[in-house]
Protein backbone atom coordinates (compact mmCIF):
# COMPACT_ATOMS: atom_id res chain seq x y z
CA UNK A 1 0.00 0.00 0.00
CA UNK A 2 1.22 3.49 -0.77
CA UNK A 3 1.97 5.94 2.04
CA UNK A 4 1.23 3.72 5.03
CA UNK A 5 -0.37 5.62 7.87
CA UNK A 6 0.50 3.11 10.58
CA UNK A 7 3.27 5.32 12.04
CA UNK A 8 0.73 8.11 12.50
CA UNK A 9 -1.74 5.69 14.05
CA UNK A 10 0.93 4.39 16.43
CA UNK A 11 1.61 7.97 17.46
CA UNK A 12 -1.92 9.31 17.71
CA UNK A 13 -4.32 6.39 17.53
CA UNK A 14 -4.02 5.46 21.19
CA UNK A 15 -5.23 8.94 22.12
CA UNK A 16 -8.37 8.64 20.04
CA UNK A 17 -11.62 7.16 21.27
CA UNK A 18 -12.92 4.05 19.52
CA UNK A 19 -15.89 6.04 18.24
CA UNK A 20 -13.48 8.56 16.70
CA UNK A 21 -11.49 5.83 14.98
CA UNK A 22 -14.67 4.29 13.58
CA UNK A 23 -15.76 7.72 12.39
CA UNK A 24 -12.36 8.13 10.70
CA UNK A 25 -12.80 4.79 8.94
CA UNK A 26 -16.26 5.78 7.76
CA UNK A 27 -15.08 9.14 6.45
CA UNK A 28 -12.14 7.59 4.61
CA UNK A 29 -14.40 4.85 3.21
CA UNK A 30 -17.08 7.29 2.09
CA UNK A 31 -14.44 9.45 0.34
CA UNK A 32 -13.14 6.36 -1.52
CA UNK A 33 -9.84 6.32 0.37
CA UNK A 34 -10.24 2.60 0.86
CA UNK A 35 -6.57 1.76 1.40
CA UNK A 36 -6.21 4.19 4.29
CA UNK A 37 -9.56 3.15 5.73
CA UNK A 38 -8.45 -0.49 5.66
CA UNK A 39 -5.19 0.37 7.41
CA UNK A 40 -7.05 2.11 10.22
CA UNK A 41 -9.41 -0.85 10.54
CA UNK A 42 -6.55 -3.35 10.68
CA UNK A 43 -4.66 -1.19 13.17
CA UNK A 44 -7.72 -1.12 15.42
CA UNK A 45 -7.89 -4.91 15.35
CA UNK A 46 -4.24 -5.21 16.34
CA UNK A 47 -3.81 -2.34 18.79
CA UNK A 48 -7.15 -1.54 20.37
CA UNK A 49 -9.51 -3.71 22.33
CA UNK A 50 -13.00 -2.79 21.17
CA UNK A 51 -16.31 -4.31 20.27
CA UNK A 52 -16.71 -5.09 16.57
CA UNK A 53 -20.22 -5.27 15.19
CA UNK A 54 -21.65 -6.81 12.04
CA UNK A 55 -21.69 -3.49 10.19
CA UNK A 56 -17.97 -3.08 10.99
CA UNK A 57 -17.27 -6.44 9.38
CA UNK A 58 -19.35 -5.46 6.36
CA UNK A 59 -17.39 -2.24 5.83
CA UNK A 60 -14.11 -4.11 6.30
CA UNK A 61 -15.20 -6.78 3.83
CA UNK A 62 -15.92 -4.15 1.20
CA UNK A 63 -12.55 -2.47 1.78
CA UNK A 64 -10.67 -5.76 1.51
CA UNK A 65 -12.44 -6.48 -1.77
CA UNK A 66 -11.60 -3.07 -3.23
CA UNK A 67 -7.99 -2.92 -2.00
CA UNK A 68 -6.83 -6.54 -1.99
CA UNK A 69 -9.27 -8.29 -4.33
CA UNK A 70 -12.13 -10.76 -4.16
CA UNK A 71 -10.02 -13.76 -3.14
CA UNK A 72 -8.81 -11.98 -0.01
CA UNK A 73 -12.34 -10.75 0.65
CA UNK A 74 -13.61 -14.35 0.56
CA UNK A 75 -10.91 -15.37 3.04
CA UNK A 76 -11.91 -12.51 5.32
CA UNK A 77 -15.58 -13.49 5.06
CA UNK A 78 -14.82 -17.06 6.13
CA UNK A 79 -13.11 -15.76 9.27
CA UNK A 80 -16.05 -13.59 10.31
CA UNK A 81 -17.85 -15.15 13.31
CA UNK A 82 -21.08 -16.80 12.23
CA UNK A 83 -23.14 -14.74 14.65
CA UNK A 84 -21.84 -11.60 12.94
CA UNK A 85 -22.79 -12.65 9.41
CA UNK A 86 -25.99 -10.67 9.18
CA UNK A 87 -27.76 -8.95 6.27
CA UNK A 88 -25.10 -6.25 5.87
CA UNK A 89 -22.26 -8.76 5.59
CA UNK A 90 -24.01 -11.09 3.13
CA UNK A 91 -25.27 -8.17 1.03
CA UNK A 92 -21.70 -6.83 0.81
CA UNK A 93 -20.36 -10.21 -0.29
CA UNK A 94 -23.13 -10.56 -2.87
CA UNK A 95 -22.37 -7.10 -4.23
CA UNK A 96 -18.71 -8.08 -4.62
CA UNK A 97 -19.67 -11.08 -6.74
CA UNK A 98 -21.77 -8.98 -9.13
CA UNK A 99 -18.72 -7.19 -10.52
CA UNK A 100 -18.11 -10.00 -12.99
CA UNK A 101 -20.33 -12.52 -14.78
CA UNK A 102 -17.80 -15.25 -14.00
CA UNK A 103 -18.91 -15.10 -10.37
CA UNK A 104 -22.58 -15.72 -11.15
CA UNK A 105 -22.50 -19.15 -9.53
CA UNK A 106 -21.14 -17.77 -6.27
CA UNK A 107 -23.62 -14.91 -6.39
CA UNK A 108 -26.51 -17.36 -6.79
CA UNK A 109 -25.24 -19.45 -3.89
CA UNK A 110 -24.94 -16.36 -1.67
CA UNK A 111 -28.40 -15.18 -2.69
CA UNK A 112 -29.85 -18.60 -1.88
CA UNK A 113 -28.08 -18.57 1.49
CA UNK A 114 -29.66 -15.19 2.24
CA UNK A 115 -33.03 -16.65 1.28
CA UNK A 116 -32.52 -19.58 3.67
CA UNK A 117 -31.59 -17.18 6.48
CA UNK A 118 -34.58 -14.94 5.80
CA UNK A 119 -32.36 -12.01 4.82
CA UNK A 120 -34.10 -11.05 1.58
CA UNK A 121 -36.08 -8.28 3.24
CA UNK A 122 -34.59 -5.34 1.36
CA UNK A 123 -34.26 -4.53 -2.37
CA UNK A 124 -30.44 -4.45 -2.39
CA UNK A 125 -29.83 -8.23 -2.92
CA UNK A 126 -32.32 -8.26 -5.80
CA UNK A 127 -30.62 -5.21 -7.30
CA UNK A 128 -27.34 -7.07 -7.13
CA UNK A 129 -28.74 -10.05 -9.02
CA UNK A 130 -30.16 -7.76 -11.71
CA UNK A 131 -26.55 -6.73 -12.43
CA UNK A 132 -26.11 -10.06 -14.21
CA UNK A 133 -27.46 -9.87 -17.75
CA UNK A 134 -28.35 -13.56 -17.66
CA UNK A 135 -30.67 -12.95 -14.70
CA UNK A 136 -32.92 -10.55 -16.58
CA UNK A 137 -35.36 -13.32 -17.35
CA UNK A 138 -35.79 -13.66 -13.59
CA UNK A 139 -37.27 -10.18 -13.19
CA UNK A 140 -40.85 -11.35 -12.76
CA UNK A 141 -39.85 -14.07 -10.31
CA UNK A 142 -37.75 -11.68 -8.24
CA UNK A 143 -40.52 -9.07 -8.19
CA UNK A 144 -43.01 -11.72 -7.12
CA UNK A 145 -40.73 -12.83 -4.29
CA UNK A 146 -40.28 -9.23 -3.17
CA UNK A 147 -44.03 -8.75 -3.10
CA UNK A 148 -44.46 -11.91 -1.03
CA UNK A 149 -41.87 -10.58 1.42
CA UNK A 150 -43.47 -7.11 1.46
CA UNK A 151 -40.29 -5.58 0.02
CA UNK A 152 -40.92 -2.43 -1.99
CA UNK A 153 -38.44 -1.57 -4.76
CA UNK A 154 -36.16 1.40 -4.22
CA UNK A 155 -35.29 4.02 -6.82
CA UNK A 156 -32.31 2.01 -8.07
CA UNK A 157 -34.45 -1.06 -8.67
CA UNK A 158 -37.27 0.84 -10.37
CA UNK A 159 -34.77 2.28 -12.83
CA UNK A 160 -33.09 -1.08 -13.41
CA UNK A 161 -36.35 -2.93 -14.01
CA UNK A 162 -37.70 -0.28 -16.37
CA UNK A 163 -34.49 -0.37 -18.42
CA UNK A 164 -34.68 -4.16 -18.60
CA UNK A 165 -38.29 -4.07 -19.80
CA UNK A 166 -37.44 -1.31 -22.28
CA UNK A 167 -34.47 -3.23 -23.67
CA UNK A 168 -36.70 -6.28 -24.16
CA UNK A 169 -39.43 -4.10 -25.77
CA UNK A 170 -41.84 -5.38 -23.13
CA UNK A 171 -43.91 -2.21 -23.19
CA UNK A 172 -46.92 -3.66 -21.38
CA UNK A 173 -44.87 -4.81 -18.38
CA UNK A 174 -42.84 -1.61 -18.48
CA UNK A 175 -45.94 0.55 -18.41
CA UNK A 176 -47.62 -1.44 -15.64
CA UNK A 177 -44.52 -1.34 -13.45
CA UNK A 178 -43.93 2.36 -14.12
CA UNK A 179 -47.50 3.33 -13.25
CA UNK A 180 -47.28 1.36 -10.02
CA UNK A 181 -43.96 2.64 -8.73
CA UNK A 182 -42.65 5.75 -10.52
CA UNK A 183 -44.87 8.08 -8.51
CA UNK A 184 -43.93 6.66 -5.11
CA UNK A 185 -42.05 8.82 -2.63
CA UNK A 186 -38.28 8.61 -3.07
CA UNK A 187 -38.51 7.17 -6.58
CA UNK A 188 -36.84 9.24 -9.27
CA UNK A 189 -36.44 8.15 -12.88
CA UNK A 190 -32.91 8.62 -14.16
CA UNK A 191 -32.17 10.26 -17.49
CA UNK A 192 -30.95 6.97 -18.96
CA UNK A 193 -34.16 5.26 -17.88
CA UNK A 194 -36.44 7.93 -19.32
CA UNK A 195 -34.59 7.78 -22.64
CA UNK A 196 -34.87 3.97 -22.72
CA UNK A 197 -38.59 4.08 -21.92
CA UNK A 198 -39.21 6.74 -24.57
CA UNK A 199 -37.34 4.68 -27.19
CA UNK A 200 -39.32 1.57 -26.25
CA UNK A 201 -42.58 3.48 -26.66
CA UNK A 202 -41.43 4.86 -30.01
CA UNK A 203 -40.33 1.44 -31.24
CA UNK A 204 -43.72 0.00 -30.25
CA UNK A 205 -45.53 2.73 -32.15
CA UNK A 206 -46.82 4.44 -29.00
CA UNK A 207 -45.70 7.83 -30.26
CA UNK A 208 -47.83 9.92 -27.91
CA UNK A 209 -46.36 8.20 -24.84
CA UNK A 210 -42.87 8.62 -26.28
CA UNK A 211 -43.45 12.34 -26.78
CA UNK A 212 -44.76 12.67 -23.22
CA UNK A 213 -41.69 10.88 -21.84
CA UNK A 214 -39.27 12.98 -23.88
CA UNK A 215 -41.09 16.05 -22.56
CA UNK A 216 -39.68 15.31 -19.13
CA UNK A 217 -36.18 14.63 -20.42
CA UNK A 218 -33.97 17.69 -20.64
CA UNK A 219 -32.30 18.17 -24.00
CA UNK A 220 -34.82 16.02 -25.90
CA UNK A 221 -36.49 18.75 -27.92
CA UNK A 222 -35.21 17.32 -31.21
CA UNK A 223 -36.77 13.95 -30.40
CA UNK A 224 -40.13 15.59 -29.69
CA UNK A 225 -40.06 17.38 -33.05
CA UNK A 226 -38.89 14.24 -34.85
CA UNK A 227 -41.74 12.18 -33.46
CA UNK A 228 -44.23 14.99 -34.04
CA UNK A 229 -43.24 15.26 -37.70
CA UNK A 230 -43.35 11.48 -38.00
CA UNK A 231 -46.84 11.45 -36.52
CA UNK A 232 -48.11 14.14 -38.89
CA UNK A 233 -46.60 12.32 -41.83
CA UNK A 234 -48.26 9.03 -40.90
CA UNK A 235 -51.66 10.65 -40.36
CA UNK A 236 -51.38 12.37 -43.71
CA UNK A 237 -50.53 9.06 -45.40
CA UNK A 238 -53.55 7.43 -43.76
CA UNK A 239 -55.86 10.05 -45.16
CA UNK A 240 -54.30 9.96 -48.62
CA UNK A 241 -54.44 6.19 -48.75
CA UNK A 242 -58.12 6.23 -47.79
CA UNK A 243 -57.67 4.43 -44.47
CA UNK A 244 -60.32 6.69 -42.96
CA UNK A 245 -63.78 6.56 -44.48
CA UNK A 246 -65.26 9.79 -45.83
CA UNK A 247 -68.17 9.59 -43.41
CA UNK A 248 -66.05 9.87 -40.23
CA UNK A 249 -62.84 11.32 -41.59
CA UNK A 250 -63.22 14.84 -40.23
CA UNK A 251 -64.40 13.78 -36.81
CA UNK A 252 -61.67 11.17 -36.34
CA UNK A 253 -58.93 13.40 -37.72
CA UNK A 254 -60.00 16.33 -35.53
CA UNK A 255 -60.01 14.17 -32.41
CA UNK A 256 -56.59 12.77 -33.18
CA UNK A 257 -55.15 16.18 -33.98
CA UNK A 258 -56.48 17.70 -30.76
CA UNK A 259 -54.80 15.01 -28.71
CA UNK A 260 -51.52 15.19 -30.60
CA UNK A 261 -51.32 18.96 -30.42
CA UNK A 262 -52.02 18.98 -26.70
CA UNK A 263 -49.39 16.32 -26.10
CA UNK A 264 -46.71 18.05 -28.16
CA UNK A 265 -47.43 21.49 -26.72
CA UNK A 266 -47.27 20.15 -23.15
CA UNK A 267 -43.95 18.42 -23.85
CA UNK A 268 -42.40 21.49 -25.46
CA UNK A 269 -43.47 23.66 -22.53
CA UNK A 270 -41.83 21.20 -20.13
CA UNK A 271 -38.65 21.61 -22.19
CA UNK A 272 -38.94 25.42 -21.91
CA UNK A 273 -39.48 25.74 -25.66
CA UNK A 274 -42.19 28.38 -25.40
CA UNK A 275 -41.60 29.63 -28.93
CA UNK A 276 -41.96 26.13 -30.35
CA UNK A 277 -45.11 25.49 -28.32
CA UNK A 278 -46.63 28.74 -29.59
CA UNK A 279 -45.81 27.75 -33.16
CA UNK A 280 -47.48 24.37 -32.76
CA UNK A 281 -50.49 26.04 -31.16
CA UNK A 282 -50.65 28.38 -34.15
CA UNK A 283 -50.83 25.36 -36.44
CA UNK A 284 -53.57 23.87 -34.28
CA UNK A 285 -55.66 27.03 -33.81
CA UNK A 286 -54.71 29.36 -36.70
Amino acid sequence: MKRPINPLLDQWGSRMRVSELKCLIKNLHDSNQFSKALQVSEWMDEKRACNIYAEDYAVRLHMVDVVLGLEEAEKFFKNIPENMKDYTVYATLLSSYTKSDKHLGKAKATFEKMRELGLLMKPSPFNSMFSFHSQRNMVEEFLREMEENNVAPDSLMVNKVLRIYAADSNVEAMETFMKKWSGEEGIKLERETMAAVAKAYSKAGSIEQAIEMYGGLEGSKKEVYRLWNECKKKEKEKLEDGWLSLGNECMTNEKLEDYWYKTVIASLLKLDDVEGAEKVYGEWKP
